[in-house]
């Protein structure tokens, strides 16, 4: 009776601890597949930042050269405007000297 008893507490405490593993379990093997998908979720934000962050490199560079590019055009477009300015002055100065032969002949 006394020892039936206890048997029967020391059963049923056994019972609740073998529930609450199983209960413990469950949360850890739930855990542990919120885990495997957040692992996942943080991969692929990684793989998309790896991606961003070669065409940002890849834009830069193109960016570099570009700039490199305008740089000698405008060195192009500046020398182009100063062969422009001499050949102004050269038809200017050709103009003047066709105007004097002009009015030379004409004296």
């Amino acid at each position: 009776s006394r020892l039936s008893s206890t048997i029967n507490e020391l059963v049923d405490s056994h019972d609740e601890s073998i529930s609450r593993m199983v209960e413990l379990e469950e949360d850890v093997a739930t855990k542990k597949n919120t885990m495997e998908e957040m692992t996942d979720v943080l991969l692929d934000q990684q793989s998309v930042l790896d991606r961003n962050i070669e065409d940002n490199i890849s834009l830069v560079m193109q960016l570099e050269t570009f700039k490199a590019e305008n740089d000698g055009l405008n060195s192009t477009i500046q020398d182009l405007q100063a062969k422009n300015t001499d050949y102004a002055d050269e038809l200017e100065n050709l103009l003047s000297s066709l105007k004097e032969c002009s009015s030379a002949k004409m004296a």
